[in-house]
């Protein structure tokens, strides 16, 4: 494993493409708690670039604004594709400073700043020549999961396209939305848009840093995964439980089935419906943590809570060595019976049933 701070402008800037893989979460993150923060930030480095443009003062070692890690992983060599890597951690964040770069290229696009739109063009999407034929996907720099991919698509579109919105409740759509007014009101809100949007790119180019962490073939990404996100609050534990299953399903010598099984299997289980919160007292759970903890309670004649699912699952899952692909449709049918059970039992003693176990479940978990 390697690692080091990487300016943005290294990440973005040569002819390369970023997967995220199967058994990530979706996009999730918003705007209060994720962009506001990071637009701060980067705002604060391009204003320092502007005040340096209008000085003429140019410090020798200009100040950093970090955004946090990546934990990347080359993906096998194809000698038609591009060089590319897998995103093993830091796809939210990744994935919102792209939409954010083609937000920025459609604002300099519409104010005539086109040196700037050049720039942020090239931070977008790879070099066309160097795209073969066979593989048209390889021009954008980041390949998003299959729920997220229309709106992704969307989002980072050229500005000249004029494709409606695929749909517009999507955090992403609702991201690149909200980056399009941000650095609207900040590139117009003095002096020249166009060389605010240069001072923007340059401030992205020199200013804004990531720490990178580099796998080696032998390192375990899901090992470093789960020590990277298992203490934080970002991920639920079903997300946890997912990125093992997908991940078992590559070691599994699976692999070829991974984007199937989650489009069919796992994707409605990503939808706003199951990763919907409900409260009791002071403790939040997405709707799907609660099921998958009835699932597993079944499986194993024990109590599962959900503040321990993941662990319980982990342990349970490995000591028996089963087929990842098998427990994905297994907690795929879980789940439909139990929203058939709860939305629309079949007869009043079933739903009473079904209302005892819920309200026993939480009273003891």
């Amino acid at each position: 494993m390697q690692a080091g701070d990487v300016k943005l402008g290294a990440i973005f800037f040569d002819n390369h493409r970023y997967e995220i893989p199967m058994f990530q979460r979706p996009y999730v993150w918003g705007q209060e708690r994720n962009w506001l923060p990071l637009w701060n930030d980067i705002a604060a480095a391009a204003d320092g670039v502007v005040g340096n443009m209008l000085t003429g003062d140019w410090p020798e070692e200009p100040p950093t604004y970090f955004l946090g890690a990546i934990v990347v992983k080359a993906t096998p060599s194809h000698p038609q594709r591009l060089g590319g890597s897998i995103l093993v951690d830091g796809q939210q964040r990744l994935t919102t400073l792209q939409v954010m770069l083609a937000a920025a290229r459609s604002v300099a696009t519409e104010l005539g700043a086109n040196s700037a739109a050049g720039r942020f063009d090239a931070w977008v999407e790879n070099d066309q020549k160097a795209v073969h034929e066979k593989w048209p996907d390889d021009k954008y720099k980041l390949w998003p999961l299959p729920q997220d991919r229309p709106q992704y698509l969307w989002a980072v579109r050229r500005p000249d396209d004029q494709e409606p919105c695929p749909d517009g409740a999507h955090r992403i759509s609702e991201a690149r939305l909200w980056f399009e007014d941000a650095i609207r009101d900040w590139a117009t809100c003095d002096g020249d848009p166009s060389d605010r949007l240069d001072a923007l790119h340059s401030a992205l180019e020199t200013r804004i840093a990531l720490v990178r962490i580099t796998l080696e073939k032998t390192d375990n990404a899901q090992v470093i995964f789960e020590a990277l996100n298992h203490r934080g609050v970002e991920l639920s534990q079903s997300d946890l439980v997912k990125n093992l299953l997908f991940r078992l399903v590559e070691d599994q010598g699976e692999r070829h089935l991974a984007e199937s099984l989650l489009v069919d299997h796992w994707l409605p289980l990503d939808s706003r419906q199951w990763r919907a919160e409900t409260v009791t007292g002071r403790i939040k759970r997405s709707r799907l943590d609660q099921v998958i903890a009835y699932w597993l309670t079944a499986r194993t004649g024990e109590v599962v809570s959900v503040e321990r699912l993941f662990d319980d699952f982990k342990a349970w899952l490995l000591a028996r060595g089963l087929k990842a692909t098998e427990v994905i449709k297994e907690i795929r049918r879980y789940a439909d019976l139990y929203d058939q059970l709860v939305t629309d039992p079949p007869d009043e003693a079933t739903a009473a049933l079904v209302d005892l176990v819920i309200a026993t479940k939480w009273s003891c978990s």
